[in-house]
């Protein structure tokens, strides 16, 4: 499992916790659609939620058509 991590061409002020974690939104791209999957998530966080979501997926025997990007 990949997370691509793309830069924004006009990106917002960095967005950081009271621990000093940056804060990212995770989109789901999929053809021409993309849409917000959720948002205030950590790198790691992201990475674990997906690890999650994949092993679900593998369980129910689904395929997950289309890629998740991280953004900051």
């Amino acid at each position: 499992m990949k997370i691509e991590t793309k830069n924004q061409t006009n990106p917002p002020k960095g967005k950081v916790d009271k621990l000093g974690n940056d804060r990212n939104k995770l989109y789901f791209k999929s053809g021409n659609a993309t849409m917000l999957f959720c948002k205030d998530v950590t790198q790691n966080g992201a990475k674990a939620l997906l690890n999650n979501l994949h092993n679900m997926a593998d369980r129910l025997n689904i395929k997950i058509e289309g890629k998740f990007i991280l953004t900051k």
